[in-house]
């Protein structure tokens, strides 16, 4: 006789009876058990990379949880990062923060030098070993908004002088008519009998 029940989403119980014995057979959800293990170790790797933020030097919050956040959204980031010296791991991971930092100011902010920078910033933590394929998306994309944003600030200049433009000529044309009505008026002004004796 085989019988078999779901007691839990992950553990599937399959029972066997034999005449004079019952055996239970527990069979975990292997893909169940791989998230849980794929979830474990992401929440242990993100603990050891804040102890390590922490004993490294990154003790303001803001800086703790920026590393953290990097390494939970882009685990392989540092795989290939092979630097010995804490001082210079420490000066490559200040040097990603910034970069990460100046590409989080307002466009209005960012300069196209600045821009420039963090492309030499971005080609140099590639040369130290850090994966910045993602990093690069973005900072692609923030150009691709400077662009844009200089386009339609130009756009806006020549659209605000062409009104200012356009305001002068009413105004000048607003006198014009003014003169005119004046002339009108005067024109029309029916004669007196001193103008016409």
């Amino acid at each position: 006789m085989y019988n078999q029940q779901k007691m839990r989403p992950n553990i599937v119980i399959v029972a066997t009876e034999l005449p004079f014995v019952q055996v239970n057979i527990y069979r975990l959800d292997t893909t169940l058990c791989m998230k849980y293990a794929s979830y474990l170790i992401t929440v242990v790797v993100c603990w050891i990379i804040y102890l390590i933020c922490l004993l490294t030097g990154y003790n303001t919050f803001y800086e703790v949880e920026s590393v953290r956040l990097i390494f939970k959204r882009h685990p392989d980031i540092a795989v290939e990062f092979r630097a010995k010296n804490q001082h210079l791991r420490k000066a490559c991971m200040d040097f990603l923060l910034s970069l990460i930092e100046t590409m989080c100011q307002s466009l209005e902010e960012l300069s196209n030098e600045d821009l420039v920078e963090a492309d030499v910033a971005l080609t140099y933590l590639r040369d130290a070993g850090f994966k910045v394929d993602w990093l690069e998306k973005k900072l692609d994309h923030v150009k691709v908004k400077k662009e844009k944003e200089q386009f339609c600030v130009a756009r806006l200049q020549e659209m605000e002088d062409s009104l200012l433009e356009l305001w002068k000529k009413c105004s000048d044309l607003d006198a014009l008519v003014e003169k005119e009505e004046e002339e009108l008026s005067d024109t029309r002004t029916p004669l007196s009998l001193d103008d016409v004796v």
